[in-house]
């Protein structure tokens, strides 16, 4: 069985917005969160994903989300 990794439900509420196409400063604002906060959320949320790069967690999270 796959092991999904869990995300908080901030790092959730983030790669919703990075699934957007929104950058760090932007979803900082829009969570009134700092950009330097986003970034720590990401590279919690890179780990916990096992990716490098924005397009490769939004890419397995679908992928995830399709075979749920």
């Amino acid at each position: 069985a796959v092991r999904v990794p869990t995300l908080s439900e901030r790092e959730r509420q983030i790669m919703v917005w990075v699934a957007m196409g929104k950058t760090n400063p932007e979803i900082g604002m829009i969570l009134d969160i700092s950009e330097f906060t986003v970034k720590n959320h990401m590279k919690s949320i890179f780990s916990k994903l096992d990716v490098t790069n924005r397009a490769q967690a939004v890419a397995k999270l679908e992928r995830m989300h399709a075979h749920a």
